[in-house]
């Protein structure tokens, strides 16, 4: 049997009503128990128990608990039951966080009631299921692949020409000579241009010997010119005049012809080789050569260096008259210094009168001063 909370009756246990002042029975023993979520829906823990009521002055005096205790019981076993197997199966989506319900607390008897009200046991805790993680959260489908774009075509690789490798010519047989006119070219080569340059060097030696001697000639000559012709009587004492000059001038023109055969052959030096000194120092070489080969001490002394001019005078040079030149031969060539070349010559002459020869042996040094070649010793 129960009791009516409102009015105190006697109730039956399966009643739902009380009928006297018609108290809800059943919805008030099921409201004590919290309300039960949707499964699978997150319970927050309960932070605080529930106060237990404080139970009033007759509670030593409450009777044994009624059957519908122990059934309300058993709904709340199944109920959790069912939030069990609910939170096992994964969640669809992650729940939105709301704040736990609290339950409404039952208002303390007061003591006035006469009749004591039977103790509801505390309600289950409720068991939570496992918070989703980030990674439970369903992943969106993977995008469709981007549509591939068709292969750029590759040009064929150009086709480069073969490369043919340089053959060496072929060397022949060590006891086969070669044949002439294909080696040497260079040789021959150097020696024409050694000697286009030396007769170069004669050609204007010798039109500058040519027009000093011309012009000394020039200043020789008469103002006017006269037919008049110096005979000599054999048994007069007096030349007589005649019309004309020509004889003397003849014999000048010979005497050029006669300078110019000598500076032709004093610039032939037997075993000289122009292209063995210095090229700047041939004009200095050829025009001293000359000078001596002609026996003139003033063209010698036109090629020396002012130091040595100071020592040696064209006064101090006797000119052998009766003596020509007939060659040159070089006996040495030695280099002395940086810029000094000394040479050692034989000139043969000839004696005008018997045409006997004979040598003389001359020491000839050359010096390079301020990029200009000179002579510095002669003996």
């Amino acid at each position: 049997m129960m009791f009516c909370t409102e009015c105190g009756k006697d109730v039956r246990d399966d009643a739902w009503f009380c009928p006297s002042c018609g108290k809800a029975l059943r919805a008030k023993d099921e409201g004590t128990q919290p309300a039960k979520e949707a499964p699978g829906e997150d319970q927050p823990e309960a932070t605080e128990e529930q106060p237990e009521p404080d139970p009033g002055p007759h509670a030593q005096e409450a009777p044994e608990p009624s059957p519908a205790i122990y059934e309300t019981a058993r709904e709340g076993a199944a109920h959790q039951m069912a939030a069990e197997s609910a939170a096992s199966e994964p969640p669809p989506a992650a729940p939105e966080e709301t704040e736990p319900e609290v339950p409404p607390v039952a208002p303390a008897p007061t003591a006035a009631a006469s009749v004591p009200r039977p103790v509801v046991p505390p309600a289950p805790e409720p068991v939570i299921g496992p918070i989703p993680t980030p990674t439970d959260r369903p992943t969106p489908p993977p995008a469709a692949p981007m549509a591939q774009q068709p292969p750029t075509p590759t040009p064929p690789p150009s086709q480069q020409p073969p490369t043919i490798p340089p053959t060496a010519p072929p060397t022949p047989p060590a006891g086969e000579a070669p044949a002439p006119g294909k080696g040497g070219g260079g040789k021959w080569c150097l020696i024409g241009c050694g000697i286009l340059l030396v007769l170069g060097i004669l050609a204007a030696i010798a039109f500058a010997l040519i027009g000093r001697w011309a012009s000394k000639q020039a200043d020789g000559l008469p103002e006017s010119v006269t037919n008049q012709l110096e005979i000599w009587e054999p048994d007069g004492d007096a030349p007589a005049n005649a019309e004309g000059e020509g004889g003397s001038l003849a014999e000048r023109l010979g005497e050029a012809a006669q300078g110019l055969s000598t500076a032709v052959s004093g610039a032939q030096i037997e075993g000289f080789e122009p292209t063995s000194v210095d090229a700047a120092l041939l004009p200095t070489f050829y025009g001293f050569m000359i000078a001596l080969a002609d026996d003139s001490p003033h063209g010698m002394y036109a090629w020396m260096s002012p130091q040595y001019k100071e020592e040696w005078s064209p006064e101090s040079w006797t000119v052998a008259e009766n003596l020509e030149h007939v060659s040159y031969v070089l006996s040495e060539q030695t280099p002395v210094g940086e810029d000094t070349m000394q040479f050692s010559i034989t000139e043969t002459v000839r004696t005008k009168d018997t045409g006997e020869e004979s040598d003389l042996d001359w020491i000839i040094e050359f010096k390079k001063i301020n990029n200009q070649w000179y002579v510095t010793d002669f003996e």
